[in-house]
């Protein structure tokens, strides 16, 4: 269901676009008549004239506050839903009765099939939203959103950074059709559904080949790639192993990601700089490219037909700039915002480099020990919330483990679960393992190692995997299963020994191989008792 309020989410904006195009269209042309009146200007000339864009900026409002509301999940998302749905109904019924009984001066006629399937979306709509559902907690999503000292963002940017989106998708719509109207082609030459299919066909080229620009420079400079994420399509390396994911819920999302990582330890700040901007530049060219191709056509030409190639431009010119302008969504930032995290340095400096390390080390001898233990703290004490800051402490627990050094590592493993309690209470499955883990062996807690274990159940893992067993059994060992922890161990060794010869991987090795240890040096103590 979340799904479909997702993509009705997104129709609403599209609506709300053109209804704010059409009634901005109507008011222009209304001004442009009273500077130069064709007929003497009356009341009900001027009434009439105003009756077409009050309308439609009321339904433009309507729709428009429903994508917000629902996008922000808030607690009128419902009622603006179902408000919506019904004015998209009642919208599409009483265009049918006017293009039935009104008379009209060129014959045209709304295809069944566009009804048809214009009705359906408004009762669905009004279906999906009249049925209750489970909202999110919406401390959490503030905390999403929240500014943290130092990241060089704004808590109102970046609560209003989908509302900018918007806001440059329309700008763009509106400067398509101006461009259009200057070479006398027709705006409106597809349906709804064509053009909002069109759109999202555009997002996904865009989003890919920002991805892309990310993916070359790197490669260019000697760094491997690990995930490439454009929309619903995943692709990512999972434990040594290339994998392909489809989601569905991100077809609308416009998201993108890029896992590139170094190759030395000695990976310059200046090349990961360049590797953050070529996203954004890459988007640049292509829009410059796109509107001097379109623009330098002659006439009415096949590449201006319809605008496509000039509403790429705007599009892909409009994506680099809002790229550029520093953002957290939810527990990631824009290449602005990390661009200006490196040069400003402080904790985020460290923070970023501790990332480069982390990612050498799935390609190179580099392990978790070898980690700069002085640049994590110096990051940890001005990242002291936040997704970051507990994947930070993460690290840092995992640096010590590698040392050696349990009662540090448990200390970090402890300030790791304090700020999920205070401020990161949604991260992926897998990252519930450390902490099972950790507070199995290191910390001898089988209390806190089981809470873990729930939460990361309710998620319902699908990936059992070297860290999926390792805690486990480690679960199973410090609750006194022996032979729950054996069974499990042996699952792990299986896996671990199958990764490929890398830094991080020898650290899971050595972690098994800890494991053991200490479910050997159990195996007596439980015989001695059981004698006894």
């Amino acid at each position: 269901m979340r799904a479909i309020r997702l993509l009705l989410c997104w129709v609403f904006a599209f609506i709300a676009a053109i209804c704010a195009l059409i009634a901005g269209t109507y008011l222009w042309a209304l001004l442009r008549f009273a500077e130069h009146p064709t007929e003497p200007l009356s009341a009900s000339l001027i009434l009439s004239g105003l009756i077409v864009p009050a309308v439609f900026s009321a339904m433009a409002f309507t729709f428009g506050r429903a994508w917000w509301t629902i996008l922000r999940e808030t607690p009128s998302a419902r009622r603006w839903g179902i408000a919506a749905s019904l004015l998209h109904t009642a919208a599409m019924l009483f265009a049918v009765v006017a293009d039935k009984w009104i008379p009209h001066r060129h014959a045209h006629h709304v295809p069944l099939s566009h009804v048809g399937l214009f009705l359906a979306i408004g009762v669905i709509g009004v279906v999906v939203f009249s049925l209750r559902y489970k909202r999110p907690d919406l401390s959490k999503k503030l905390q999403q959103t929240a500014s943290i000292l130092g990241d060089g963002t704004s808590k109102f940017v970046n609560r209003l950074s989908g509302l900018v989106f918007f806001v440059v998708v329309d700008a763009a719509i509106v400067w398509r059709q101006h461009w259009n109207h200057a070479r006398g082609i027709p705006t409106y030459q597809r349906g709804f559904l064509e053009d909002l299919l069109f759109i999202t066909l555009i997002v996904l080229a865009l989003t890919g080949l920002h991805e892309l620009g990310h993916t070359s420079a790197g490669l260019a400079l000697g760094m491997k790639l690990r995930a490439f994420f454009v929309g619903p399509f995943q692709w990512s390396v999972r434990d040594g192993r290339w994998e392909f994911h489809f989601d569905l819920k991100k077809i609308l999302s416009g998201g993108g990601a890029t896992g590139v990582v170094p190759t030395t330890a000695e990976f310059s700040t200046g090349g990961y700089l360049f590797m953050l901007a070529a996203g954004p530049l890459a988007n640049m060219c292509a829009g410059v490219a796109a509107l001097w191709i379109a623009s330098s056509a002659g006439g009415i030409s096949s590449v201006q037909a319809r605008g496509e190639l000039s509403l790429f431009g705007a599009f892909s010119l409009a994506v680099a700039i809002c790229n550029l302008i520093p953002v957290r969504t939810k527990s990631n930032y824009t290449d602005g915002a990390k661009i200006y995290q490196i040069l400003s340095g402080g904790p985020w400096g460290d923070f970023h480099r501790t990332i480069l390390f982390v990612g050498s080390s799935t390609v190179t001898v580099l392990r978790p020990r070898d980690f700069s233990l002085q640049a994590m703290q110096r990051a940890a004490a001005g990242i002291t919330q936040g997704f970051d800051g507990l994947v930070l402490r993460l690290f840092i627990h995992e640096c010590y483990l590698d040392r050696k050094l349990m009662n540090e590592a448990g200390w970090a493993l402890k300030e790791a679960e304090t700020i999920f309690h205070e401020s990161a209470s949604e991260i992926p499955v897998e990252l519930h393992t450390p902490f099972v883990f950790g507070n199995a062996y290191v910390l001898h807690d089988a209390v806190a190692a089981r809470e873990w274990w729930g939460r990361m159940e309710a998620k319902k893992p699908t990936r059992f995997n070297v860290d999926y067993w390792r805690a486990k059994s480690a679960l199973c060992w410090v609750e006194g299963d022996l032979q729950g922890a054996d069974v499990a161990w042996a699952k792990c060794e299986a896996a671990a020994q199958k990764l490929p010869h890398a830094g991080a991987y020898e650290f899971d090795r050595y972690l098994c191989d800890l494991l053991r240890n200490a479910i050997d040096a159990s195996v007596p103590q439980a015989a001695e008792l059981a004698t006894a």
